[in-house]
């Protein structure tokens, strides 16, 4: 299935990269970078503003709204693992500089790792029948959440030493 994001993102990386390849500048890698990365956080603004709607609609006075709440969780992580499913093909088309080659690669897994996470609370929540079921959620996704997010730092990082003016959105 082709989201949204994923045919804004081959877009984007048309209309920016210029067949970033290894040898090539940083400059131009990471332009194409802040590209990926702006996307993914545009998608998950949108997820979360979808997910906000989803709740205040939720009337918590009647029957079938734990089923409502269910929903809602099931449509935001599936949305976040497609979010990360665009974010690590749009990675992986990237030919990072020889020098950033190795933090590329962690990105790209740390944002697969992410996918993979919420790619399995998907499965899960489909079998869940209760919000009790839901507790433990939170932890496996959290922790790859913060490894893709200091993998992105890391990059910043290097962007930044490099005076190469990027917004990854760590």
């Amino acid at each position: 299935m082709i989201t949204r994001g994923a045919l804004s993102l081959a877009l984007a990386l048309m209309l920016t990269a210029t067949g970033c390849s290894s040898g090539e500048s940083a400059e131009a890698y990471f332009s194409s970078l802040e590209t990926v990365a702006g996307t993914l956080a545009s998608e998950l603004d949108d997820l979360e503003g979808e997910f906000n709607a989803g709740l205040l609609g939720i009337d918590f006075s009647v029957p079938g709204s734990e089923e409502a709440l269910i929903d809602v969780f099931q449509k935001a992580i599936t949305g976040t693992a497609d979010a990360f499913a665009d974010f690590a093909a749009g990675i992986d088309l990237l030919e990072p500089p020889a020098d950033l080659e190795a933090p590329h690669a962690d990105a790209l897994r740390a944002g697969l790792r992410v996918r993979e996470e919420y790619s399995r609370r998907v499965e899960e929540l489909t079998a869940t029948a209760s919000l009790d079921d839901i507790a433990g959620f939170a932890e496996a996704v959290s922790a790859a959440r913060r490894r893709y997010t200091e993998s992105c730092r890391e990059l910043q990082t290097i962007a930044e030493a490099e005076s190469i003016d990027v917004d990854l959105g760590c």
